[in-house]
């Protein structure tokens, strides 16, 4: 939770940008969420909602992180993750 709550402080500056491109933090942000879909590993929403908001602030602004996104099939993967909270919520 500390390490997604450090990475959300840090996506809010558009300086820190680069970073997440040229340090691949996007890349394995999107692969840790998919681990979490495909059930490998269980997040806490708490968890989710730093990552899902880090990827938000980190291409806001960027055009070049908004691509590398496309690249990992972002919109498939936000398109798994609405369902599967919308199971759950059916579940309750």
């Amino acid at each position: 939770l500390s390490t997604s709550k450090l990475l959300f402080k840090l996506s809010k500056s558009e300086s820190n940008d680069s970073l997440f491109q040229s340090e691949q933090v996007l890349t394995l942000l999107v692969d840790l969420l998919y681990l979490h879909v495909r059930k490998s590993i269980l997040l806490s929403n708490e968890i989710l909602i730093y990552t899902i908001a880090t990827l938000k602030n980190a291409s806001s602004s960027s055009s070049k992180n908004q691509q590398a996104l496309l690249a990992c099939d972002i919109l498939t993967l936000l398109s798994l993750l609405l369902n599967d909270l919308t199971c759950q919520l059916e579940d309750h």
